[in-house]
């Protein structure tokens, strides 16, 4: 996996990605709007795409994996310490850690549409477009169900920075203010499962992702997201999705050509 990323201002650029997979996290927040092609996703065990109907934002140090497909541009917004903390969208960055992707609306298209026939973009124009950008994510989602408390984000925020630890539920409740009791309340009522099992939930969805885009060796997956030994992640996802490593990995490797 590659180093954080940096970005010293608000970048606003036309990219392709190559069909090779990449690993990496950055210490910035960062938008992904479809141009042409698509681009598979996997932020922090959320797997998806960016295509024609789905945008994605990547939290800044969220881990993610991706890998373009065919020929593909797409629209990458980088946002610095300084645009982070001006623009109105700290919400966004919060609903991001439980749902990256998001669907297109028209006006986005438009605004996409627009932004994309542009020639170059000054830092003056990076920042208003971006501002722009944000501010028509941020309006989409209020059409979307009612956020998670504040301390319910918080926790959730802390399972994902910290999900490949050994963390246990008291630290997250720590984490967030809470007790234990109040903690797992929250999760039941508004995510309707326990924060373990949130967790667990978390640790599977990216070790199923590398079983089917990597050939790293299942114990070496197994630490990468959390698991003391292979043993433990076998028994966790017969347990949660009733199948082995090597059942799902055999069964997502390519068909041979006819």
């Amino acid at each position: 996996m590659d180093q954080p990323e940096q970005v010293a201002d608000t970048q606003l650029e036309i990219r392709s990605y190559a069909s090779i997979a990449r690993s990496h996290s950055h210490t910035f927040h960062q938008l992904l709007l479809p141009v042409d092609g698509i681009l598979e996703l996997d932020i922090a065990g959320h797997t998806g795409q960016v295509d024609s109907n789905h945008g994605a934002i990547i939290v800044a140090g969220e881990t993610h994996a991706f890998r373009g497909q065919g020929q593909n541009r797409f629209l990458v917004v980088e946002l610095n310490d300084f645009a982070q903390h001006e623009l109105p969208a700290e919400h966004l960055w919060e609903s991001a850690l439980l749902q990256p992707y998001f669907v297109l609306g028209p006006e986005l298209r438009h605004l996409l549409a627009y932004i994309t026939s542009l020639s170059e973009y000054p830092t003056p124009v990076r920042r208003y477009w971006t501002g722009l950008l944000l501010q028509s994510l941020t309006e989409s989602k209020h059409t979307q169900p009612q956020q998670l408390p504040g301390r319910l984000r918080r926790a959730v925020s802390f399972i994902h920075r910290h999900y490949t630890d050994p963390i246990t539920v008291a630290e997250i409740a720590t984490a967030a203010n809470l007790s234990s009791s109040h903690l797992h309340a929250l999760f039941q009522t508004y995510l309707q499962q326990t924060p373990q099992q949130y967790l667990i939930d978390l640790r599977l969805d990216r070790a199923l992702y590398l079983l089917a885009h990597s050939e790293l060796p299942v114990a070496t997956i197994a630490q990468q997201v959390g698991y003391a030994e292979h043993s433990a992640l076998t028994r966790s996802l017969r347990r949660r999705r009733g199948l082995t490593p090597s059942q799902y990995r055999q069964s997502h490797r390519p068909h041979p050509s006819c």
